[in-house]
Parts: structure tokens; C-alpha cells; sequence
């Protein structure tokens, strides 16, 4: 007799947690658009899902019935702890940083944008990618420092988009990508760029370069090894690079899988990926895309006119609220004249005991008289006029309350059959004849 399987026991799902608070988990994100937008600035936002693996969803399907609510309570469960959010308007395009769930909100004009298809057409040797996104990107930001609170609260929110590194425990084959923010304290202005970092042997020819790559050519025409690297040693050009940039070449402390020499000199190389954009901030909001306005790049207000503001959106919540309460009153009081008004059926009275039943608010059916002074009132709006004594007989016998009731039309009047009682026999041909 074969085994039968025993049925496994289902397990109760508890809730799912919010991960997105979770500081030992790197910080994730969703990257998508809204609103109406060309094709230039949907190519932007698959870019930037590229810059942002592999901790974003860069399959994101989004469509104009979602809202930024349904992103917000599917973050949690998910770990996403960051929205970045392109919009396009007919003065420009923006792009958002919203913290997930609380806020803030950081607003951003991109002022000039270059893909990443634009930018590997400018490229001689362009890079075809591989595996440098199974990684995050490096962060690099340049001339942050200050004392401006918008500036703080830019750099917080730039750091925090981007998992953090354990210098101790970081290995060098993980720096694949960087991502640099250089900020124009003239201009207030910030360059985005994203680049690819190579570390390849320094001091050597290109020979010797491609045999430490493991990027090894044909050499089914030489007789010896050395034939392949003595014929690379004219060609300097890679040499002239590393002397003029020595200030790009080090020792690494840790062996590489690039093609490096350990515990000899490596120089350091950035190949740009794209995509490149200028960005300046325009608004900083305390909530997720509400709340108080903390900064605005072009609206100036004082204490009081900040105090005036706060004051006015806390009675506008507050109004919010007791309108809420008095909605669910009146559905309340609606849902109890309802229960009572319903139609309860009597219960049968015992032969034992002398219940007659519980009878509770049955409606009563209205008098024929009530109906047919109904209908007369009705006939006199439609028509304009009293009803003769016929039609009233007829209004009188349509007020039944019969179960199937033909409606009265005044303005449709029968018929009267002739009376052929007076002809006999033969009719006069001058009379009219009628069909029997």
C-alpha cells in the first residue's frame, strides 16, 4: 500500500512587518513617474533604476490609477524606505526624494539631462555592462559643507539613498560603480554623474596588461611569448596616462579579480555610464509631498507669516476631523432608522400559550379612498382640468390595490364600439358599413 502524505498544517499570517525602519537592511526604493510625461523622461526613469540596483524594483509597472498613497503602504511590508518620483510640467522636469512612510520631501528641478544612451554614443570604447550592478554604487560628495540647513538636509537625504560601507569589511571587488555629487555653491546648483571604476596594472605595456586581464589574443603566428609583449612595448600611450595621473595610482591592499598586480602600483580609472543631470533644489516638504513648507527656492515668507500659515492648516485638520466625526454620526443614525424601519414577520402563536406574536413597526397599506384622491389630484396637474364622472369611475377602479396595476393615462381615450342594434338585415349602402 503506498504512503500517503500527511497534510501539512497552514499557517496563520500574522500581518507582514515594516521593514522599511529596519537599520541593518540596506535602504531600497521604488523609482517611477507621474503624470503625463514624454518618452525622453521615461527613459530617465529606466536609467535611473539602472543607477539604483540592486536594491530597487526595476520591473516597476505603474499606472495613472495609482497614487502615492498605494506606493507608501506597499513599501513597508517590502523594506522600501525610498521614493524617487519623476514629473514632467510645461516648465520643466522634477524629480522627488521622499523618505517613506513620514517624509521629508526633497524637490528637484532638473535643469539638463543626458541619457545613458547619449552618453555611450559620445564614448570611443564604450562599456557594455555586465555584472558592476549586482552591486550598490559608491557615494561621492563634493562641496557639501555647510551651514545652510537646506544643504544639511540635502546631504542626509543623498546619504541615506545609498546603503552605507564598513571600511573594515568592504572588499575592493565590491567598489564597481560611483555615483558623484558636486555642488555649485554659486550656481546652487548640483552635477550628477555616475561612473565605472577600473583599476588596471600601472608601469606597463599594454601587453603585459592584457596577459594580467586574462584578455589574451590569438597567438597562433609567434613562436614565443615574448614576441607578444616585446611587440607591445612601443605603445606607451597607457603609460603616458599613468605618469601624467599619478596621483590616481596605488597600492591595493587586497587582491582584485581586475587584472591588478597585488602589492604593486594600480591606477584607478572612471569610465562615465550616464545618465548625467543638473539638478537645484527647489522645495522641502515635512511630509510625504505635504506638510509644512521648510524651505522653497523662490518663496520667501517671515516668522509671522510661517506662524500665521502653521495656525490656518491646523484648524483646516482640525475641521477635517469634525467633519470625519459628523459622517460617521449621520451613517450611524442611518444605519438605526433602518434596522427599525425594516418589516418584521410575525411568529406564530402557540396552542399552549396566549402569544399572539411580536409585531414590530409592520407598515400599514394606505386607503383606497387617500389613493384615489391621489389620483384625482394627479389628473388635475397633468390635464389641467377636472375629470368627468367616467373618468373618475375609471380613476376609481385603477386605485385597487390589485397586485398588478395598469397605469392610467388620461390623455388615451376608448374608443366607443357603433351600435349595429338599429340596422336590419341588409345595412343602406349610403350608411356606413362596419366589419364584423
Amino acid at each position: 500500500m503506498p504512503r500517503v502524505a500527511k497534510k501539512g498544517k497552514k499557517k496563520k499570517n500574522k500581518g507582514q512587518p515594516d521593514l522599511a525602519d529596519d537599520p541593518s537592511r540596506p535602504p531600497r526604493s521604488f523609482v517611477f513617474r507621474r503624470g503625463r510625461v514624454g518618452p525622453a523622461v521615461k527613459h530617465l526613469v529606466d536609467d535611473f533604476r539602472e543607477i539604483m540596483r540592486p536594491n530597487t524594483a526595476t520591473n516597476l509597472k505603474e499606472s495613472s490609477s495609482n497614487n502615492i498613497k498605494d506606493f507608501i503602504d506597499v513599501a513597508g511590508p517590502l523594506g522600501v524606505s525610498h521614493l524617487v518620483i519623476f514629473s514632467a510640467t510645461e516648465t520643466g522636469t522634477y524629480m522627488r526624494i521622499v523618505k517613506s512612510p513620514h517624509g521629508p520631501t526633497l524637490t528637484f528641478r532638473v535643469h539638463k539631462y543626458s541619457l545613458m544612451s547619449d552618453v555611450a554614443r559620445l564614448q570611443q570604447r564604450p562599456h557594455s555592462p555586465s555584472f558592476e550592478f549586482k552591486t550598490a554604487p559608491l557615494l561621492i560628495l563634493n562641496n557639501f559643507n555647510g551651514e545652510q540647513r537646506e544643504l544639511k538636509l540635502m546631504t542626509i537625504a543623498f546619504q541615506n539613498l545609498f546603503p552605507t560601507i564598513n571600511v573594515q569589511k568592504v572588499h575592493i571587488d565590491d567598489c564597481k560603480r560611483a555615483v558623484m555629487l558636486n555642488y555649485d555653491k554659486d550656481t546652487g546648483r548640483i552635477d550628477f554623474r555616475h561612473y565605472l571604476v577600473k583599476v588596471v596594472p600601472a608601469g606597463v605595456n599594454k601587453s603585459v596588461k592584457k596577459v594580467a586581464q586574462k584578455r589574451l589574443e590569438s597567438m597562433d603566428s609567434l613562436a614565443d611569448i615574448s614576441e607578444y609583449v616585446l611587440r607591445g612595448a612601443g605603445a606607451a600611450d597607457s603609460d603616458a596616462e599613468d605618469m601624467a595621473a599619478a596621483e590616481s595610482q596605488l597600492e591595493l591592499p587586497q587582491k582584485s579579480k581586475r587584472g591588478d598586480i597585488h602589492q604593486q602600483q594600480s591606477a584607478v580609472r572612471l569610465q562615465e555610464l550616464g545618465p548625467r543631470m543638473e539638478l537645484q533644489l527647489v522645495k522641502v516638504e515635512e511630509a510625504v509631498c505635504d506638510g509644512t513648507v521648510l524651505y522653497h527656492a523662490y518663496v520667501k515668507k517671515s516668522f509671522a507669516e510661517m506662524e500665521a500659515l502653521a495656525k490656518r492648516k491646523e484648524e483646516q485638520r482640525k475641521l477635517r476631523e469634525a467633519r470625519r466625526k459628523a459622517q460617521e454620526a449621520r451613517v450611524k443614525a442611518k444605519q438605526a432608522i433602518k434596522g427599525k424601519n425594516m418589516k418584521v414577520k410575525p411568529k406564530p402563536a402557540s396552542a399552549d400559550s396566549g402569544d399572539e406574536g411580536d409585531v414590530e413597526d409592520v407598515e400599514t397599506a394606505p386607503e383606497p379612498e387617500q389613493l384615489e384622491d391621489d389620483d384625482v389630484e394627479w389628473y388635475r396637474q397633468e390635464v389641467g382640468e377636472e375629470p368627468d364622472a367616467e373618468e373618475k369611475a375609471e380613476l376609481k377602479s385603477s386605485s385597487t390595490m390589485a397586485p398588478k396595476r395598469e397605469k392610467f393615462n388620461p390623455l388615451y381615450k376608448k374608443r366607443k364600439k357603433p351600435d349595429t342594434s338599429r340596422f336590419s338585415g341588409k345595412p343602406d349602402q349610403k350608411k356606413r358599413k362596419f366589419k364584423d
